[in-house]
């Protein structure tokens, strides 16, 4: 019995690795997850200064106080989006080597 159902799992590792096999290949080949990351992290980067932007034209603060705001605000996401141009660039330059 229970070399039947080591068979089963077996012959449906092998169906299942020869469908998603391809399909990972070409998600690697081309880079997909890294775009996706590339994509959602300019699209914070956005949406964090549009809010910064409406935040600074409503807000009755002076110079230095908005300032503080502003930064604290666009600073962490800055900081990501060169933290992930970076990664990229490494893991763009590493795959030219290996190939």
């Amino acid at each position: 019995m229970l070399t039947k159902i080591l068979r089963a799992i077996d012959g449906s590792r092998q169906i299942i690795g020869g469908i998603l096999g391809p399909i990972l290949d070409f998600i690697d080949s081309r880079m997909v997850i890294r775009r996706i990351i590339t994509i959602v992290v300019l699209w914070q980067l956005v949406d964090v200064y549009l809010f910064a932007k409406e935040y600074a034209l409503r807000s009755g603060m002076n110079g230095l106080e908005l300032g503080a705001v502003l930064t604290a605000l666009t600073l962490p996401v800055t900081a990501l989006q060169a933290f992930m141009f970076k990664a990229y660039d490494d893991a763009r330059r590493s795959d030219k080597e290996a190939h």
